[in-house]
């Protein structure tokens, strides 16, 4: 008689996680490329063969890049007299506000196993907190949080180059990146984004 293969310990201990804290399909842990939605119960899974939206992680360099221009511009050119030294308190809330969008929207993505480098490929579709209410939310966060800044530092460089920032996220990475979730999830992407908007629904 042959010997009985013993289930892979690994694969035993993260399904059994999965079921109990409900992560998700222990097929994304072994090998597997279905995600199937705690909400809805629906399995979304990428198409395969589908490249990657970009090549280059352009969100965060523009992040860096418009930041220290708003600095360096501060400098050359300051404007703090047209903010009250009173604004500093609100630009910190805004800050605040953004950055806590920005971890939410992380710690979705982590919940659900998706990829959240901006130059790689999908590998599951979000749609719960804060995805709900924005389909960007990681790019709205970082644009409150420049708005902030330019009250938090008296700096209203920063609130020309948050529009900047805007135009070129949307440009050189939202675009694209819609193009590829369309492309990998079709009618899933299709429902979702007739329902959530690019920024944010009030």
């Amino acid at each position: 008689m042959p010997p009985t293969r013993q289930p892979n310990a690994r694969v035993v201990v993260l399904s059994a996680a999965s079921e109990a804290f409900g992560i998700g399909d222990p097929a994304r842990f072994h090998g597997g490329s279905a995600y199937r939605c705690p909400r809805t119960g629906n399995t979304m899974t990428p198409r395969a063969g589908v490249a990657a939206p970009n090549t280059i992680p352009w969100p965060p360099l523009i992040a860096g890049g418009v930041t220290i221009a708003a600095v360096v511009l501060g400098r050359l050119v300051p404007l703090d007299s047209i903010i009250s030294g009173g604004a500093r308190l609100l630009g910190g809330a805004i800050m605040l506000v953004g950055l806590s969008l920005d971890i939410s929207a992380m710690l979705a993505m982590w919940r659900h196993h998706a990829n959240i480098l901006p130059h790689r490929a999908a590998t599951a579709l979000v749609t719960s907190w804060p995805f709900s209410v924005s389909r960007n939310p990681i790019y709205l966060g970082n644009t409150v949080m420049l708005a902030g800044a330019a009250f938090a530092f008296a700096n209203p460089w920063f609130i020309a180059m948050a529009a900047v920032a805007v135009q070129a996220v949307l440009m050189l990475a939202i675009k694209r990146e819609e193009a590829h979730l369309a492309a990998s999830f079709g009618a899933e992407w299709d429902n979702y984004a007739a329902h959530v908007p690019r920024w944010l629904r009030l």
